[in-house]
């Protein structure tokens, strides 16, 4: 009798999930539970686990852990169901309904808001998971009284209709919820506005609200870089708007030929790699969200997206990889970002004490550091807007930190506090075992190996070459083990940039080749060969392709 309540409470909460998963893409607020899990999932992985299933999995780990908590959850559905069933001689129906629904929702609740994102909730999502619950568990009682698994036909044979009959038209809706139910929540994503910067007026609200903005004029006087360019908002309006740049960042167009199929300058956005810790990314309400600056301060602040606008304004091009990227993968792109510098808004809050290090905490409880000088630093950006337009949800929408010269992991995304401490701070994936200083290694990649063809005698081989800070000096091709040769550099777009290369090789032979990359950076260091893999500080060694000349 207890595995038929079981299949009864695992359809049930099937459906539950496909509902519920509607709710939560309508209204973020409201918890699905399978993300839930999932997310309790990834806290309690140990670092050697998650770092596995990184490099094992890649882009594929995040929907894994998704189903694998969908599945935990129906399953767990199934098992409270029967033992419910196991309590019929016990509990009457409506005590059984309501432990249920209590359970369920006590313990979603206890979960999400300890590992969920760290966003304000009121109480009309609440109220909707515990309507829901109270729903699902009406629903099994009823289904498993009616099967006659206990209460008033604990008799199977006074059942009012056949148990198979029964389970076909109960499994048949409890799926047909289900399918609408994700089929409709993946129809229905609200986006925040993604106006192209170039199509918004030239206005920023008025920052009169706060005590902090007399002292925007002293913040501003940080000199922006030289490939840089820095735009100071106007007071006007009530939406979040950004003007387009005041000039056009970068250098002037250069006269540069890319090989066939190397990636553009430029990383497309929808191209431009996406990783998180949580089963999905926050989706942040603007109104309610502000930018909150305290621990080692004279004046804490609460600054709102438009008073984050209304600070001196940086666009300039930027690289930046994923700590997880290996030796000629996709996980780095270059962008134009559009930023206030933490800088200015450090000072509005006037440090003092021996502050040690800023403190950078976001909206999916991830946390990182970095030393304050460096937070000082003016390339050192909190970004509000890429590639031209408003910041994505899966780009950290509203604002997320580009710490040039590190990893991404250095640069949270949903940024919604800076907190100034004394004492060092330990970040997310440095408790997993990854490295807390997470600085660029020099690396090289060949773009389109299986597009090089020979045409008048020449094989052009392609790629980008990338090292932080330090720049590119040189980067420098070898052909089946033998001298290294210089390649053609392009200019780069800015100093925070990766750069394009091209080599060209001159009548090759026939036949199957090796091709190995590497690069110098500007300091005169060559890119090391030795292979290493991503964990603990990024990957390393010479990119090699295997090509065949018809």
């Amino acid at each position: 009798m207890h595995a038929t309540a079981a299949g009864i409470g695992a359809l049930a909460t099937a459906g539950l999930l496909g509902c519920l998963f509607a709710a939560h893409q309508i209204v973020p607020e409201v918890p699905f539970p399978a993300f839930v899990v999932t997310d309790l999932i990834i806290r309690l992985a140990p670092g050697a686990v998650a770092t596995a299933g990184i490099e094992r999995l890649g882009e594929w780990a995040r929907p894994i852990l998704r189903w694998i908590g969908a599945l935990i959850v129906i399953l767990a559905g199934g098992g409270l169901t029967a033992l419910a069933a196991a309590l019929r001689t016990r509990l009457a129906a409506w005590a059984r309904a309501a432990g249920l629904a209590a359970g369920a929702f006590l313990l979603t609740a206890a979960v999400r808001t300890t590992v969920g994102p760290d966003l304000p909730m009121g109480p009309a999502p609440w109220a909707a998971l515990l309507a829901s619950y109270a729903a699902w568990a009406s629903a099994v009682v009823w289904a498993t009284e009616r099967i006659g698994e206990g209460g008033s036909l604990a008799d199977p044979s006074k059942a009012t209709m056949p148990r198979r009959r029964f389970m076909v038209g109960f499994a048949t809706a409890a799926l047909g919820l289900a399918a609408g139910g994700f089929g409709l929540g993946r129809r229905w994503r609200p986006m925040p506005p993604a106006a192209p910067l170039a199509d918004l007026p030239a206005a920023s609200p008025s920052l009169t609200a706060t005590p902090a903005t007399a002292d925007l004029a002293a913040a501003a006087a940080t000199p922006a870089s030289p490939a840089s360019t820095s735009t100071a908002a106007a007071p006007a309006s009530s939406t979040p708007v950004l003007a387009p740049p005041a000039a056009t960042p970068g250098p002037a167009p250069s006269d540069f030929v890319p090989a066939a199929r190397t990636r553009p300058n430029i990383t497309p956005l929808l191209d431009f790699f996406v990783v998180n810790i949580g089963a999905e990314y926050p989706r942040i309400d603007l109104a309610r969200w502000r930018l909150e600056v305290k621990g080692l301060v004279e004046r804490p602040l609460a600054l709102t997206f438009e008073e984050l606008l209304a600070l001196p304004r940086v666009d300039i091009y930027g690289t930046l990889e994923c700590i997880s990227n290996e030796v000629g993968g996709r996980l780095i792109g270059t962008t134009l970002f559009s930023a206030a510098r933490m800088a200015d808004v450090l000072r509005l809050a006037r440090p003092q004490g021996d502050v040690a290090e800023v403190v950078m905490y976001a909206a999916d409880r991830y946390s990182e550091s970095m030393p304050f000088d460096k937070a000082m630093h003016e390339d050192t950006l909190l970004v509000y807007g890429m590639d031209g337009r408003i910041l994505q949800p899966e780009h950290g929408y509203p604002l997320r930190v580009y710490n040039p010269n590190h990893y991404g992991m250095k640069g949270p995304k949903w940024l919604t506090r800076l907190e100034l401490v004394a004492e060092p701070h330990t970040g997310y994936w440095v408790r997993l075992g990854w490295d807390k200083e997470a600085i660029v290694k020099t690396t090289s990649v060949i773009d389109g190996a299986g597009a090089i063809r020979v045409q008048d005698g020449v094989a052009r081989i392609g790629g980008i070459a990338f090292a932080g800070w330090r720049g590119i000096q040189a980067v420098e091709v070898q052909i089946d083990g033998g001298e290294f040769r210089p390649a053609v550099l392009d200019r780069p777009l800015s100093h925070l940039t990766w750069v394009r290369w091209r080599y060209d090789w001159h009548n090759p032979p026939p036949g199957d080749h090796t091709i190995a990359v590497r690069a110098v950076d500007g300091n005169g260091e060559e890119q090391t060969p030795q292979p290493a893999p991503p964990h603990p500080d990024g990957a390393s060694g010479w990119h090699k392709v295997h090509v065949t000349i018809g």
